[in-house]
Order: structure tokens, then sequence, then C-alpha cells
């Protein structure tokens, strides 16, 4: 018997949410979060009207919510959302789906535009194996940048 492999989308597919942003209201307070979509509005709008690329618009999202923060602390917030933020936001189907998946000993691999950093601690704990979005981590801490490209559109 051949083993089939699964691959499912992340945000918006498996998650009723896009988890960039239930993880910055996760950890940041409701003035925090506003405030810096208000600072960010010129570069949404601009990816919006395409006139700023995926990767340049989370960059800056990236930055100013979790730039300068120690890689350590940003793990234990991915850890922590991973647990109590993510399971919420699941699609009963998506979550069914993927543990029959496994169930029948199929290979379940989740793509993601969205930093590994979370999601691939939610599919760890799922069983499932993660493709996604790498951070850049320079001197123990998270720049905001993403190595390489984006998981997103054709790069996945």
């Amino acid at each position: 018997m051949s083993r089939a492999i699964a691959f499912f989308d992340f945000d918006g597919t498996i998650t009723t949410k896009d988890s960039l942003l239930e993880i910055i209201r996760f950890h940041k307070s409701n003035f925090t979060f506003f405030s810096g979509m208000l600072y960010l509005s010129p570069w949404l709008l601009g990816l919006k009207l395409k006139l700023v690329s995926p990767q340049t618009a989370k960059e800056k999202v990236l930055k100013f919510f979790f730039g300068n923060t120690p890689s350590d602390q940003f793990r234990e917030h991915c850890i922590a959302f991973a647990e109590n933020g993510i399971p919420p936001i699941i699609r009963n189907d998506a979550g069914k789906a993927i543990r029959e998946h496994i169930e029948k000993g199929n290979k379940v691999v989740v793509v993601s535009a969205s930093p590994a950093n979370w999601v691939e601690e939610w599919c760890k704990a799922s069983g499932a194996e993660c493709i996604a979005t790498i951070l850049e981590i320079k001197n123990g801490y998270v720049t905001g940048k993403i190595e390489g490209k984006n998981c997103s559109g054709p790069e996945k």
C-alpha cells in the first residue's frame, strides 16, 4: 500500500482567520494592535493596490510588532499561541480531514505564507509537517525580515 501526501494551506483553509493577525492580537494589547495597523496602513493600502509586494508589507508588519524581540521570548510566544490561540480558529472540517489522513498513514504537509515559528509548532502537535515562511534571527533577535522569499503564491 502506498502512502499519499496531503497538502493543506494554513491561513483561511485550515484556520478561519489569518494567523499573523491573530498572533499579534494574542500577544499585544488592543491599543498596540490598532495603533500599529494605523501606522502600517500606507503599506497595507499599497499592498491592496499592488504597489507594495506582499513580502515588503509582511516585513513591515513583522518588524513593527516583533522586531528586536529576543528569539527565545518570541519562541515562547509562538508556542503559547500554537497551544492556545490556534485551536479556536481551526475549521472543524479541516481538523477532521488532517486527522483522517494521519490515521490512514498518509503524510500531511501544511504550507503557509505565515512564519513557521507558530505554524510549525501547531503542525508538530497535530502530526503534520510544515513548509512556511522563515523569519530572520540575528544576534538572538527577531529582525522582522524574511529569510529568502515569502512562502506565498508561486513560492508555495
